[in-house]
């Protein structure tokens, strides 16, 4: 096969016409968002970086309203550890989910529809659970 290139001609060999065909053949949006390349980009979609967020917001904030007086925390296994100190709190919080997360960025390579539908129910839930946790500390 030959091409004329500016007036010069060169020649693309099959193996190599079929990679350019192959390279530029388009994957529709629902191709790109359900199916990740690797395990970094599975553990980087947006159900992931939530869900993280969350978890991470509830550590901090915790934190804080401890150590400002205007709170305790719930979870009396996290209350232990939160007494040995933030550290011990942070890293058994951390342990909480970032198995989690990064299980499910595996998985998401083999199911990606069950995964994503699984983080957003767990981010409802969650965001649930801290809104009636967090509200009835307020009410009191």
């Amino acid at each position: 096969m030959s091409a004329d290139g500016g007036g010069k001609a060169f020649r693309i060999n099959k193996h190599l016409a079929k990679e350019i065909s192959m390279s530029t053949t388009t994957l529709s949006l629902h191709q790109v968002r359900t199916a990740p390349l690797n395990i970094v980009q599975s553990l980087l979609q947006w159900e992931s970086v939530l869900f993280a967020a969350i978890c991470l917001t509830d550590m901090f904030s915790t934190l804080y309203w401890v150590h400002m007086g205007s709170a305790t925390e719930a979870n009396p296994m996290l209350a232990r550890c939160l007494q040995q100190g933030d550290a011990v709190f942070c890293l058994t919080k951390l342990a909480s989910f970032v198995p989690m997360l990064c299980l499910a960025a595996w998985y998401r390579l083999k199911q990606p529809k069950f995964i994503a539908t699984a983080l957003r129910l767990a981010i409802v839930a969650y965001i649930g659970i801290y809104v009636i946790a967090v509200g009835a500390e307020f009410i009191r």
